[in-house]
Formats: structure tokens, sequence, C-alpha cells
């Protein structure tokens, strides 16, 4: 197979990210070629060509961006997964190691008989890399993506290894790192003298989805016997010359010049450095070797130890505990930073990450009744959107459809609706009209037929009103005359009062004033729905167009109190028992306003909202997606308008709990109350109410999980909540807990993420570069006792604001010295960063 066709294989459906090629030249220097995702053909001629003189491997993975001649990146830096892989070693000259298979059908052999038979197989002159594809590329959006593919990795290879342990003795080394690197197809295998090809020999279709590893990542790692080395060195290379740095540092030069007396932690202090650096495996032992007790395989064994650990031993350690004092100032916290282009200086403090940034759990679609499911899982395919929207999006979908129908009892004597408010909160461009509309399509048909069927009998209760409201018109202009018509006024009086004008069916409406949304209200017997892709109702809340802030309709909506409606001319009237759903797909900015407005959060209006933050998926999206299967849709349809087609009766139907699922709820409950007033302190009123909001999903997802027969003669099963279905609400229940938690944290309303920024902003005010605890309550003064300033710094060093300075060792005689905190360089240089 040529090189282009094993990678056209490989990256033929990426549709984002970097690849590159890396080649270790003679100088020990590794330098690398980024490519786009387009540009296979180039990438394989490079790297043919490159092979014919050099040691040339690629990056399995694709990176997000071209990270220059020197960077093969770290996890933070890879785009996307191609699936699982492995490198295997085979007894030969280039490696004698006693443990590895002695020939290479040997280890086919082994290889063929996994659970799992790999995608690809590659001799790589020496060895065989195996792949195993998966289906589709796996893109990485956020972290808990990223610790989700090192899990399968890691698993699926330590089970291989155990495998290979298990039955054979062999034990290989570890290759699942995000940024691996492996031997280039094509290319020449310059390690021994036969310059062997590494060339694909089996490329079958078999592909795997990545949850079918997710049985190994539970497999502990098979740890390496003492003196076993990396397959490939090249791929623990760092960066820069380490000769270069031994000229520009003066502890290595010393480390050098003096290296037959070295004591060994000031020697590995010199490695822990080196490694960091491209020629750091050959610069390392060539300083080593005048050491009288030098071998090659101890100085390899530190080495790659070094290497893989990635922790330079500091200038701060090696002037204070190592007592070596190099007099001078070079500005720096490790001595291999010397030797870093400016863009790897930079990363030795990297970015911190802003407040308003985190990793949120996705939502667990499976929770939701199947139907639902796999509509939600198909359509978010389709529109290449975070499954969090359709998702989040079905729970108030399902409320429109059996609001005012059906009541969950709680306790004896505690009732919850099945209505639900929830708001979802992305970017523009996230697509979120394209799956709002697509959820509610069945219920805009169902309202259209329904109104289409009734059209003649919704025109005839208009006119006989009309007609009625000309007769009382005319009697009492009779009346007024001096004529007796008491008796034909009291009889059209009545009529009029017993009236009752048909409306259309409206089931929801989008934009609409709180009066208009009491007349809706009114007209639809208490029941109603707002679904929007906008969050303009919050403006018309806060009374922007009309300065008066009304959320009375809301609140009440919500909770199911009684609403008075006043109509000019006529009497007053009440809507009991009100049940108002409202979605919500709005920006940001949307958010800000509903917690930054003290009304809405003093009077509990932020509390009712179950909030959505997806992860974005702008920049991944693929153009050509597969659509929603027809079955698919159909099925969608078919059990929303069964629940549409529940009858209204004078009171809702009830849904119970079993004793189980009541234990559980009761469990949930118990393990709540608590936090309200420790972790959950921030948002307490929005904990406060998730108890109540849990029966409210447990009720939906209950009827929607059974289709109900509507013939006449038929008496449905009453609706029961059982332990399962408990169970699901309850992890629904705790998903919303994180976005909610993030929500409020957004908009500053987390205490410790106020705090954090008041701290944040007084280092900066002072241009600190290095304080400690006595400094920062000298510039905040809200802080009377250090342990209250304790958890704020400790937020800013998760963040990457600020690092615990190393102080050295401590001897234990007098007073230990105080903690010292240095200050992340980048908050100066880029204020919008933080």
């Amino acid at each position: 197979m040529e090189t282009s066709e094993f990678l056209l294989k490989v990256y033929g459906t990426l549709h984002g990210g970097y690849l590159s090629v890396t080649t270790l030249e003679k100088d020990g220097k590794a330098r690398t070629k980024w490519f786009d995702f387009g540009q296979l053909d180039e990438m394989a001629a490079y790297a043919v060509e490159s092979g014919k003189t050099y040691n040339t491997y690629f990056g399995v993975n694709p990176r997000v961006k071209n990270l220059g001649e020197h960077l093969r990146g770290s996890n933070k830096d890879i785009a996307a997964v191609i699936g699982t892989y492995t490198d295997f070693d085979i007894k030969g000259d280039a490696h004698k190691e006693k443990n590895l298979p002695e020939t290479k059908e040997e280890l086919m052999a082994f290889l063929m008989s996994l659970p799992k038979v790999p995608t690809a197989i590659v001799e790589s002159g020496n060895g065989i890399h195996t792949y195993w594809l998966f289906d589709e590329i796996y893109y990485i959006r956020n972290e808990s993506d990223r610790v989700y593919a090192e899990r399968i990795l890691k698993g699926w290879e330590s089970f291989v290894k155990e495998e290979a342990f298990r039955e054979y003795g062999w034990k290989f080394d570890s290759v699942s790192d995000l940024p691996r690197m492996l031997r280039a197809v094509g290319t020449l295998n310059h390690k021994t003298a036969e310059l062997p090809v590494c060339k694909v020999t089996s490329f079958s279709e078999n592909r795997f989805s990545p949850s079918d590893f997710d049985e190994y990542t539970s497999v502990q790692p098979v740890k390496k016997s003492a003196g076993s080395t990396e397959t490939d060195s090249f791929a623990l290379m760092g960066t820069g010359s380490g000769r270069d740095l031994i000229e520009s540092c003066v502890f290595l030069q010393h480390c050098r010049d003096d290296a037959e007396n070295l004591p060994e932690p000031v020697w590995y202090a010199a490695i822990t450095n080196l490694a960091q650096t491209a020629d750091g495996e050959s610069v390392i032992h060539e300083i080593s070797s005048p050491y009288p007790g030098y071998t090659h395989a101890e100085t390899q064994r530190k080495y790659i130890h070094a290497a893989q650990e990635n922790k330079p031993v500091t200038c701060e350690y090696i002037k204070n505990h190592l007592r070596f004092n190099c007099g001078r100032d070079c500005g720096v916290k490790t001595p291999v930073t010397l030797v870093h282009t400016e863009k790897q200086a930079e990363s030795a403090w990297e970015k911190p990450i802003p407040f308003d940034e985190c990793s949120l759990p996705e939502f667990p679609v499976d929770a939701l009744p199947k139907v639902i499911a796999d509509y939600v899982v198909a359509l978010a395919e389709s529109t290449q959107t975070p499954v969090d929207m359709a998702a989040s999006s079905a729970l108030p979908v399902i409320s429109v459809c059996i609001q005012g129908k059906y009541k969950v009892r709680a306790k004896a004597d505690w009732y919850e609706p099945v209505n639900t408010f929830v708001l979802n909160i992305m970017e523009p461009s996230e697509r979120k009209s394209a799956v709002e509309n697509a959820m509610v399509r069945p219920i805009n048909k169902f309202e259209s037929e329904i109104n289409t069927q009734n059209a003649a009998e919704i025109e005839s209760s208009k006119m006989r009103g009309r007609i009625m409201e000309r007769r009382q018109k005319a009697l009492e202009d009779q009346a007024a005359k001096g004529k007796d018509v008491k008796a034909e006024l009291d009889s059209i009086v009545q009529e009029i009062t017993a009236h009752r004008e048909k409306k259309p069916l409206r089931l929801y409406v989008d934009d609409v004033t709180t009066e208009k949304l009491t007349q809706v209200l009114s007209d639809n017997d208490g029941r109603a729905a707002i679904l929007s892709t906008e969050g303009g109702i919050f403006d018309t809340l806060a009374g922007i167009y009309t300065r008066n802030v009304n959320i009375d309709v809301i609140l009440k909506g919500y909770s199911g109190d009684c609403i008075k409606v006043d109509r000019i001319g006529r009497c007053s009237e009440s809507v009991m028992d009100p049940a108002l759903t409202i979605l919500l797909m709005a920006q940001p900015s949307v958010l800000s306003g509903l917690m930054k407005n003290d009304t809405f959060r003093g009077r509990g209006l932020t509390a009712r909202f179950l909030y959505c933050i997806p992860a974005s998926y702008v920049g991944s999206r693929k153009y050509r997606s597969a659509p929603v299967p027809d079955e698919v849709s159909r099925a969608y349809e078919i059990q929303i308008r069964n629940m549409l087609e529940d009858e209204y009766s004078n009171e809702p139907e009830i849904i119970t709990l079993s004793p189980e699922s009541d234990r559980m709820i009761e469990t949930f409950a118990g393990e709540l109350e608590p936090k309200l007033k420790e972790e959950y302190s921030d948002i307490s009123d929005w904990a406060g109410k998730l108890i109540g909001n849990t029966h409210r999903i447990a009720g939906l997802l209950c009827r929607a999980s059974v289709f109900r027969s509507h013939d006449f003669l038929d008496v449905p099963e009453p609706l029961v909540i059982d332990a399962a279905t408990m169970a699901n609400a309850i992890r629904i229940a705790r998903y919303f807990i994180s976005h909610a938690k993030a929500a409020f944290s957004l908009m500053g309303a987390d205490n410790t993420i106020k705090q954090s920024k008041y701290v944040l902003n007084a280092i900066k005010n002072s241009g600190l570069a290095e304080f400690n605890k006595r400094d920062i309550m000298r510039l905040c003064r809200s802080f009377k006792k250090a342990d209250d300033l304790q958890p704020v710094l400790d937020h800013l060093v998760d963040y990457g604001y600020i690092a615990i300075k190393e102080s050295g060792i401590y001897s234990g005689k007098g007073r230990p010295p105080a903690q010292s905190y240095i200050v992340n360089p980048c908050i100066y240089e880029n204020e919008t960063a933080c």
C-alpha cells in the first residue's frame, strides 16, 4: 500500500486540524513540517522523500494548530483521535531485550487472537505498529472528551500488554499517549544497516466505536521491567538544543566540566533539564561518559525516566538544595527554558483558564425514553450540534404535551405539576433554531391539524358570540327608550355568560408580553408555553419597554398559583392551576441579563430554570452529516402525538411513586439538603427547588416511556414512577446541578469566583510578581482571616493565574518560611484573557 493511500484511509474523513511529519536528523535535532488536513498527498510525498535520509515519523492524531518546527505538542494540542494503536518490538539487532517476541509470525499470531482484530498492521522495520481505527474520527471538543480518549487508549493498550505478558511473558512499552509519533509508512528505518522499509502488511474494513473500548478502561497498566527502554526514544524528545543549553547555563557547564566528580543528585538535576531538548539523549550520554561508573544502560534508563516525567529541576532547587549558586539572574524558572523558543517560553506559563470556562458533563441521553433518545441522538448528528441542545429541549417539549393533564404525587400532601423551565445558553451560529424547529415540528403539525379540523366550529362560535352581543345591544337600546324588555335582557345575559367561545388551539407562543401571556393562559384553560430561540421575554419582564417589572404570571405559571385576569368591560376571571412551560435557546448575554437582575433573583425567577450550557461544535462540524432516519423521526412524532392526544379532565391524573423510587428520591433529598449551606450555598435558591424539579422530570419520563391507547373502551394502566425511571430522573438532575453552577458562576453569582476576581485585580493593580498571604491580606481588607483567603488562592492556582513557589527543603529548625506564590506573567500581557 502506498503512503498516500494509507493516509487517505486513515484521515480521509478528517475535516479539521493539522498533521505533522517529523524527521530525526544527523545532528540529533528533530524538525517538524506541518500539513493542513487537506494536504495528504503533499504529506505523503514529503514523508517518503525525507525517509530516504532520516528516520521519519508522523503525529498519529491531528493537532489543533501548526505548532512550528520544533514542537510536537501535548495532550491539550490534540484536535481529534483516529483510534487506538500499539507499537510492538521484535527481538533483533535493534532490540535485544529478552522479553520480546522472537519472530514476526509469533507476534502476528498473538495480535490476531485478540478480541478486536486490528484495522491496520504496519511493519516498522524492527517491530509492528497496529491500529484499531474508529468508524468516525473522535473529535476533542472539551476536557471531558480528552480525558475519555486518554482512558480508552490507555485501557486498551494495558489490556493488550497484560495479555501479552500473561501468555508469553512479553513486555512492551507504552505508546498510548495522544501526541504519539509513529514511524511513517513508506520510509526507511535507519536504525539498522539493512534499512528496512516501513510498510503496510494488512488493512481491513474493521472499524470500531470509541465505546467498544469502554470495558477496558479499568485495566491497570503492566509495570515496566527495571531495564526496559522506550521503543523509540524519539517519542520522548523535547525541543531546543541541549548543546546550546549548556552554553547558556553556568550550572550545566559545571556539570559538564566536573562530570567525573558530580554527586548523583546534581547529575540527575542536569539530566532532567537536558532530557527536554531535541538532542538531549546524545548530549546526556556525552557529558556523562567521563564519570568512572558510567554505563550506557543506566544512563539511558535515567534519561527515559526524566523525559517521561517532564519535570525539570528548578533553578531555585539547584540554588537552595543542591547548593550551587550560578551568580546570575536569568529570569527563568528552570534552566531548560533558556533554549525554548519564544512560544515555548510562554508555555512554561500557560494561559490561565478564564473563570467562565469549565468542563461540563454531557447530557445523559440514555436516561430519556428510547424513542425520544434515538431522535435526540440522530438530530444532534444531523445538525452537527451537541446532543445537550436537543436532549434538554426534550423535557419542555414533553411538558407542552402533557402539562395540566398530570401531576406527580411526591408525598401525601405534596403534588408537583409537570411543566418545566429550561434555558439553553449558546453563542450565535450554533444552529439553535434548527434544533428547536425539529423538536417542536410534531407539535406544530398537531396544532395545525386540530385547528383545520375545528375551523368551522371555531368560526361558528365566534359568530354566535357576535350575534348575542348585537342582540344585547339592540335590547339595551330598546330599554333605553322605555320599552319593557327585562325578561329578554336577562335571558341574553345568561346566554352570553354561558357561552364559551371556542378558540383555536395554541400550544405555545414565541414573542409575547406578560399581558398577552395572561390572555393566552385564560383562553387555553390555564395552559401555555413559551418556546423561543431568543431571550426577548426577559427584556419584557424586566420592563425594558414598559419600565414596569412584571414577572407574576411567570412565577405563578411555574408553581400553579391562581392568576387573576382583568378584562376591560368584563368581569374579572381567575385561571386556576395554570401550567406554563418555557424553553429558551439564547445567547450568553441573555443569561447575563437574567442573573444580574436583582428582582429576578430575589423573587425566585432564576431559581426556576434548568440551565444547559452545551459545548460548542463550531469549527469541527461535518458538512455531510447523516440525516435523521425516517423510522426514527416517525417514531418520535407518533410518541409526541400520543401524548398530545391525552385528554384534559377536570382534575389532572395522578402519577405515583413506587416504594423503591420514593426511597431513592428521599435519599437524594437527604444528600442535597446539607449541601445547601455548604457546596451549593451560592445557588441555594436554585438547588432548593431541585427535588421538586426532579419529581417533574420523573413524571415526564414516566409518561413519555409508554404509549397509551385512547380508545373509549380502554382503561389505561395507572402511571407509576418505578426505580429505573427515578434513577434516570436523578441522573438528569445531577447533570443540571453542574450546569447551574456554571451558569451562576459565569455571571459572578458564585462567591469564590467573585473573590478570586477581587484578589486577581488587587494583584494586577499592584503589579506583583510574587507574594504571600500577608501581602494579599494587606491589599484585600475584606478577608479577616488567612483561612478565608486560602480557598481563593487555591482557586487561582487551579485556574493557572498563580503558582505555589517552590521553597526547597525545610531543615526543620526554626519557624518554617511563609508560603509564597508567583504570578503568571500572562495576566499582565493580555487583560482580556483574565
